[in-house]
């Protein structure tokens, strides 16, 4: 046994001294796809928050064509220029999350920010500007109070949207934090007979009862007592126009709160996006404002044997089932590739195909949560892995041969099937690594 220093990180393994030289078990201090000398490339974006590799040094290529949010080491919603990486965090902890690949929205829902401007308006409400300090760190969100005004009501905030995309599914969000009142909902209407409303607890983060049109809903903390509060829902086919209350809640079930000067709560940050998930925040003024979508490749492919070779995958993904995306895509489909597809069932698909026609799918069960999934490659010897469970086997067919550039993270070839998620670590070795390795590197 001996320590060897592969690329920037000290690595542990076990070689055969003067025999043939060749390298057989190794692991990387901390977990991680190893840096042994099988290994071409390596990113581990959630650790180094770099797209360069960590043995080549090949430096992947991004491009947005627009700014974009995401949560920074300090926990706070920063901003991104065009073209920039963004390198996530859990806002409740600060943990490192990985690479943020994410596909275009757009948030229709217009003064994000600032809720005591038309088109916002009150119903026993009052709204007082710059009230707090808000997740971006900025004194700009909002108080949004009951009127004084009587007997108990119902107290909320309205904007209504046009332009309302028929039968399509959309994602309505915005922050809120506890005042006064420590139960809030969201309300969407006048599409027809849908009842569209979901209660969130501000003082636990939990969600309370649905209304029958809610197709999925949650809460994340953001911390400092902040959470961005979500639902989705499905339009119907005849109206194209409704409204996005805020509503103060008494409790589960209940928007009737007292109009006594006791009733109140924090807003931030509304958005109304085209999608079945929910997506980083994207701020708007007097007009609707898109995120692009991310881009990250590379058309350097020297790292690739042709052969037999073995990819790593560690990512989590913001929905599991929330339509098919793309881990990664090597090559074309109508030539020789190499995919990792994650299906709207929670499972990850690797596909190899080669002059053509597909070689191996190995498919794994559903999963949730963060995933590790690696695909080992040789002729008429394909095997996959996900969260240390055999996806299974093929034993017929051939190994891409004549794979072209380029390498899509997050997405595959015409830049299709984004991510949707966070990307720790994506790897390349090239050889068949052996199932027990498999097995191993992919356990949770």
């Amino acid at each position: 046994m001996g320590v060897i220093r592969y690329g920037k990180t000290a690595q542990i393994g076990v070689y055969p001294g003067n025999q043939s030289g060749r390298y057989i078990s190794y692991r990387q201090k901390g977990g991680g796809f190893p840096l042994d000398p099988d290994t071409q490339v390596a990113w581990q974006f959630a650790k180094d928050k770099s797209l360069t590799d960590l043995v080549a040094g090949l430096t992947l290529t991004f491009a947005r064509a627009s700014t974009a949010t995401y949560v920074g080491a300090d926990r706070l919603i920063n901003t991104a220029l065009a073209n920039e990486a963004r390198f996530d965090h859990d806002p409740a902890t600060g943990a490192s999350l990985g690479l943020l690949i994410e596909e275009a929205r757009t948030n229709t829902c217009l003064q994000s920010e600032a809720f005591d401007v038309a088109p916002w308006s009150n119903t026993r409400s009052v709204t007082t500007p710059n009230a707090t300090t808000a997740p971006d760190g900025s004194l700009s969100a909002a108080k949004i109070g009951d009127d004084v005004g009587g007997a108990p009501d119902t107290v909320r905030l309205r904007q209504n949207i046009s332009g309302i995309a028929t039968s399509t599914k959309h994602c309505c969000s915005y922050f809120a934090k506890a005042d006064q009142t420590t139960w809030c909902a969201i309300t969407f209407g006048a599409l027809g007979a849908l009842d569209i409303k979901q209660y969130y607890d501000l003082t636990n983060g939990v969600v309370g009862t649905p209304s029958i049109d809610v197709d999925d809903s949650g809460i994340e903390d953001y911390g400092n007592g902040w959470y961005r509060c979500w639902l989705t829902f499905t339009s119907d086919a005849a109206d194209a126009s409704g409204f996005f209350n805020i509503d103060l809640a008494a409790g589960d079930g209940n928007t009737v709160v007292p109009r006594d000067g006791t009733s109140s709560i924090f807003a931030w940050g509304a958005s109304l996006e085209v999608g079945a998930f929910l997506t980083s925040y994207i701020p708007t003024t007097t007009t609707s404002v898109t995120r692009a979508a991310d881009v990250c490749n590379t058309s350097d492919l020297t790292w690739y044997s042709q052969a037999d070779g073995t990819f790593y995958i560690n990512g989590t993904r913001l929905l599991p089932l929330s339509g098919n995306t793309y881990g990664y895509g090597l090559g074309s489909f109508s030539n020789d590739a190499v995919v990792s597809l994650w299906l709207d069932s929670g499972t990850v698909s690797s596909r190899i195909y080669a002059v053509g026609a597909e070689q191996a799918r190995l498919t794994s069960a559903p999963t949730v949560g963060n995933v590790k999934s690696a695909v080992a490659i040789a002729d008429n010897d394909f095997v996959a892995y996900t969260n240390g469970i055999q996806d299974g086997v093929d034993v017929a067919g051939s190994a891409p041969a004549a794979v072209i550039a380029p390498l899509q993270v997050g997405n595959v070839l015409g830049n299709s099937g984004f991510f949707g998620g966070h990307i720790r670590e994506f790897g390349y070795a090239n050889v068949r690594k052996d199932n027990t390795f498999l097995q191993q590197l992919t356990t949770p």
